[in-house]
């Protein structure tokens, strides 16, 4: 390339590179140059196998948290405490310049409608606001990258979670007499002890769904109905959340069964109940601002199974519930349901296919 006379390069002719991808090039005017002279500076490689062809330069590539970087291809930033989060916390994030990918590990998703599963996080949205789910009572790094044409700028986010000290005592089948009216159910009573991780606050509230729930109600003469509650499964069991009147923040308990009084009013003379629980604990972020969803804390699938029968004046009956004691920490899924099964319960009773 030719220079205009007063122009020359700092340093030796020519160019040359500081690191991979990046150049850095001068130029000192002396004091008799001519202003109104240009000179067009184009820049190639010098290496086999691309010796001079046009090389490609691009700007630093930052990710943005509410105007401010918190990260550059460039490197020489620091998140700070911007990037500590909670699980449940809204993050919105901008990827410069345009056109690139984000990259999101772990549970992550973009929002929760309750009733169906989250939505997760599209790698291409630009600007992209998503929440975690997967965080530690001490911080867990969690390292969101945003990529363009190969360079990538990276926020390593520490992500806190609270812990729980949960226990669940399951009842077998059995029967009461609450009123004068005869019921078999079985049961599950769980409590929690949740401690927020420091630095955050949180409230905690009750989901439980129903995958499958059916008695039947037989008798010799009659024909045979099985009842549901109305709509079709999976069921939101009461309602969101779950009714305040079995629950608290740090307990729950359910008793599901029949009313045998009922039943043997009707003239059956035998039942069957089946059903299956999936109980969970959720906590929400209270004390960062803007936009917060429920994460799971807790999980725990559990059973309930009985057959009465009236037998000479008396109901006669067996079965078993099942449960983990323990529960499942931190679960992948959330709760999802197509109806609500309303509380007190309700049953809807069609004749038995």
């Amino acid at each position: 390339m030719t220079l205009p006379p007063g122009v020359s390069l700092q340093g030796q002719p020519g160019w040359s590179a500081i690191s991979s991808g990046q150049v850095n090039i001068s130029y000192t005017s002396q004091a008799n140059a001519t202003p109104t002279q240009q000179a067009t500076l184009a820049l190639s490689q010098s290496n086999a196998p691309s010796a001079g062809a046009p090389m490609q330069t691009q700007a630093s590539v930052t990710i943005t948290d509410n105007g401010t970087v918190i990260a550059s291809s460039a490197g020489s930033v620091n998140c700070g405490q911007q990037c500590n989060v909670v699980v449940g916390q809204l993050l919105t994030l901008t990827g410069s310049p345009s056109g690139g990918t984000w990259s999101v590990p772990g549970r992550a998703y973009t929002q929760w409608l309750p009733g169906i599963q989250p939505l997760p996080v599209n790698p291409t949205t630009n600007p992209t606001a998503f929440f975690l789910t997967q965080g530690g009572y001490s911080p867990i790094t969690v390292t969101v990258a945003y990529t363009v044409n190969g360079t990538t700028a990276s926020a390593p986010f520490m992500v806190s979670a609270p812990i729980a000290g949960y226990a669940a005592t399951f009842t077998n089948p059995h029967v009461v007499n609450p009123g004068g009216n005869l019921l078999i159910q079985g049961g599950m009573n769980a409590t929690v002890a949740v401690n927020s991780p420091p630095g955050f606050a949180g409230t905690t509230t009750w989901l439980q769904t129903i995958p499958s729930l059916a008695y039947q109600k037989s008798a010799s003469g009659l024909t045979t109905l099985i009842c549901q509650p109305p709509g079709s499964p999976p069921w939101l069991d009461g309602g969101n959340p779950y009714p305040p009147a079995l629950s608290s923040p740090t307990s729950f308990q359910d008793g599901p069964g029949v009313n045998l009084t009922v039943i043997g009013g009707q003239g059956y003379t035998g039942t069957v109940y089946s059903a299956v629980f999936n109980n969970y604990l959720m906590w929400q972020p209270t004390s960062v601002p803007g936009t917060t969803f429920p994460v799971p804390l807790v999980y725990n699938f559990w059973t309930v199974y009985f057959h009465a029968q009236l037998l000479n004046g008396s109901w006669a009956y067996g079965g078993a519930t099942n449960g983990n004691e323990a529960g499942l920490a931190q679960p992948a899924n959330y709760p999802t349901w197509v109806s609500v099964a309303p509380y007190p319960f309700a049953p809807y009773c069609a004749p038995l296919p």
